[in-house]
């Protein structure tokens, strides 16, 4: 309508074309880096490294575990999370290796932004003895 010169209070020139495009080309600036930053995030998260308990179909040499990067992991794999260990927010809690008994506490600050620990209970199907798999050190 701007065009249109009866009508028109800048006489037919449309102004509005050099806010809208300094708009629109800030905006496609804004994503273009937020997009790199977030790509560069999920780079660090699918490095992140893990203890894997081998299994028949992964056997390789005598140990009972082997590392794997996050990207690597796959459904139906059992890692092994130690103290302070970031990891996926797509887990399954198996087991408790502490003397928290068939509790253990997690920070879901990176889910929800809440910095407050949360318990998480073994369910009673997974109760299994103590094993081996639970002295390992750090990777």
């Amino acid at each position: 309508m701007q065009a249109t010169k009866p009508i028109s209070t800048s006489e037919g020139l449309p102004v509005i074309g050099l806010p809208l495009s300094a708009v629109i080309f800030f905006a496609m600036l804004k994503d273009f880096f937020e997009d790199k930053k977030r790509r560069q995030m999920d780079k660090e998260e699918n490095d992140r490294e893990f203890l894997r308990l081998k299994t028949p179909e992964n056997q390789r040499g005598n140990q009972k575990t082997d590392k794997i990067r996050s990207e690597d992991l796959r459904v139906g794999d059992i890692v092994k999370i130690l103290d302070d260990q970031l990891f996926p927010a797509d887990l399954m809690l198996l087991a408790v290796g502490s003397d928290q008994g068939t509790n253990c506490f997690v920070e879901t600050a990176s889910l929800d932004g809440e910095t407050s620990l949360k318990v998480k209970t073994l369910p009673d199907i997974c109760l299994v003895p103590h094993s081996s798999f639970y002295d390992q050190k750090r990777p």
